[in-house]
């Protein structure tokens, strides 16, 4: 079963590596730097105010640092907006066509008996409804 996942998933990013790299590179990046935030903000900004405010350092040092963490992320905040809104439709619509094309050039090279099969009818059908 894990097997299967694995080599599912490893042909699903061969394959869109193959159509879209972009898409497969701003995702990883995408979800590194959200992840990235979670850990600093979670852990390690909220434990430099709190330890701030109780070893008594001034609000102007606790506003530099938070003034840094908001520069910071702004760049990565930046980019993922940018990729979730922008860049990441048209990647899709661009998936979805050659996706669609490699289906249709498959459906041509079958031979007719094929589609007299109701098992591989529905499969066919399916996977064209899906993508």
């Amino acid at each position: 079963m894990k097997a299967d996942y694995f080599r599912n998933n490893g042909y699903i990013l061969k394959l869109l590596w193959k159509i879209k790299k972009g898409c497969v590179i701003g995702g990883l990046l995408h979800s590194s730097f959200n992840y990235v935030a979670w850990i600093f903000y979670d852990i390690l900004f909220i434990k430099y105010l709190v330890e701030s405010m109780e070893q008594g350092r001034s609000f102007e040092h606790i506003m530099a640092f938070i003034v840094l963490a908001m520069l910071g992320f702004a760049i990565p905040n930046i980019f993922s907006v940018w990729y979730q809104h922008v860049y990441k439709p048209k990647a899709e619509a661009d998936i979805f066509e050659a996706i669609h094309t490699m289906l249709f050039d498959k459906a041509t090279h079958v031979e007719l008996e094929c589609y007299e099969n109701v098992e591989f009818y529905n499969r066919f059908t399916l996977a064209m409804k899906d993508c």
